[in-house]
């Protein structure tokens, strides 16, 4: 036992000590007082005309949107068009588009990565209306790939989002640069 509850003239709770609980009415007069509404002239939604009325038919659920992911640095632009899943289709970048070096982040690199990717698709048979837009990062080939994109399809773009990670404060970015 605890020494504490005890000086203090405090007993601890055991499962023995609680008491059964009390009922105002038995089972079998509960029972009967049941039966008794049941018989009444109450009426209830499903007796009245509400029950007639027609219910709302259910819509077919949205289409699963494909995802096209442009993430732009100012090294490289990636450009990734993925299903619904998240899984990846096609992708294409600025370094696979045949440039090298710097000249991978640029926007012509970009819009070339775009026009690639526009073409894999189309010798792959991959067809995809409607278009969930993801971008990250803040490099020049952002717009150029976006717009290289939607001036090549007739895509339905249903949805764009950003998704470019931003510190709230966080780590001490790295001194400028003095050239």
């Amino acid at each position: 036992m605890n020494l504490g509850l005890l000086r203090h003239g405090l007993r601890p709770l055991t499962l023995t000590r609680l008491r059964p609980a009390r009922y105002l009415t038995t089972p079998a007069e509960s029972a009967a007082t049941e039966s008794s509404h049941d018989q009444s002239s109450s009426t209830t939604i499903a007796d009245s005309d509400m029950a007639a009325m027609p219910r709302p038919i259910s819509t077919k659920p949205a289409a699963k949107q494909h995802q096209l992911h442009i993430f732009a640095s100012y090294n490289n632009t990636i450009i990734t068009l993925t299903k619904p899943d998240g899984s990846p289709l096609v992708t294409t970048s600025g370094g696979s588009a045949g440039f090298k070096k710097a000249a991978r982040g640029g926007y012509e690199a970009a819009h070339q990565a775009a026009n690639q990717l526009l073409a894999k698709m189309t010798d792959k048979n991959i067809r995809a209306n409607d278009i969930h837009v993801i971008f990250k990062g803040f490099g020049p080939g952002r717009d150029a790939a976006y717009k290289a994109l939607v001036a090549g399809r007739s895509w339905k773009v249903k949805r764009i989002t950003d998704a470019t990670p931003v510190p709230f404060n966080g780590c001490r970015p790295p001194k400028t640069r003095r050239l």
